[in-house]
């Protein structure tokens, strides 16, 4: 499922269709993409992402040691990539944000606690300067 939109999220993104079989550098670049967010966000193996795109396990391992030479290399690549991810972040988040009164209750009282721990922190700094 999740894999679906991540595809429909880049494709969209750059109005091309990741199923085609081109070496043009846009292509090249949006699969990458592709590719790191079903690694990194939806934890799909190497060969379900592959299979995804009729591509073989080795492809995929490939563009993912290369994207970050990509990206240090192309500015604009860089900035679609913090785009994307944002937006894939949030489309993951929307439907996780449902949680029951409980895990309310225990992320406020967490919550409670972290402000504790910064007030104190931030009243000791303020001491030592």
């Amino acid at each position: 499922m999740k894999m679906e939109k991540y595809r429909e999220l880049v494709e969209d993104f750059y109005g091309i269709d990741l199923g085609l079989k081109c070496r043009q550098t846009i292509y090249i670049e949006a699969r990458a993409l592709y590719y790191y967010l079903c690694r990194n966000l939806g934890r799909y193996s190497l060969n379900k992402i592959a299979q995804s795109l009729d591509k073989n396990h080795a492809t995929v391992m490939h563009a993912l040691a290369e994207l970050p030479y990509m990206r240090k290399f192309n500015s604009k690549l860089d900035e679609n990539f913090y785009e994307l991810y944002e937006i894939a972040e949030a489309l993951d988040k929307e439907k996780t944000d449902e949680l029951t009164l409980e895990q309310l209750v225990q992320k406020y009282n967490k919550l409670q606690i972290d402000y504790q721990v910064i007030k104190y922190r931030l009243l000791k700094y303020e001491n030592v300067i």
